[in-house]
């Protein structure tokens, strides 16, 4: 779901690159697994978790990167606001929108890890990253 956006900010505006969340730590496959590793966890086992996200609507998907929140968001903010409208045009193309009133699906992926300490307790965990 993320990647739509981050893709579309980078192709407007160079500048979005080193704000990709795809550049965020904890967010790639076996990443989780190496930071429990290091923790001393054992039978270590990680998994993405793919779901589809349902949007009612164009202004269900694109108005929470208008509230601020999160990277995107704060991305968001940086912008002039001649820009916004590049971007908000920019993301409705690769999201392939017909009509901004109708629904529409996106797929998302989190990583989910899990371990067991020598005390036998488990912990799990997941990451969204997509």
């Amino acid at each position: 779901m993320l990647r739509v956006f981050w893709d579309a900010a980078v192709s407007i505006d160079a500048r979005a690159e080193v704000r990709d969340e795809k550049h965020m730590p904890l967010s790639g496959a076996g990443e989780l697994s190496k930071l429990w590793m290091n923790g001393g966890l054992e039978d270590i086992v990680d998994k993405p978790l793919n779901i589809t996200m349902r949007f009612e609507s164009f202004s269900d998907y694109w108005e929470p990167f208008l509230l601020g929140q999160g990277p995107a968001g704060a991305y968001i903010r940086t912008l002039d606001h001649d820009r916004l409208p590049a971007l908000r045009d920019e993301v409705k193309r690769r999201l392939q929108v017909s009509a901004e009133s109708l629904p529409f699906e996106v797929p998302a992926r989190a990583w989910a890890v899990r371990g067991t300490a020598q005390t036998g307790i488990q912990f799990p965990l997941a990451r969204a990253t997509e």
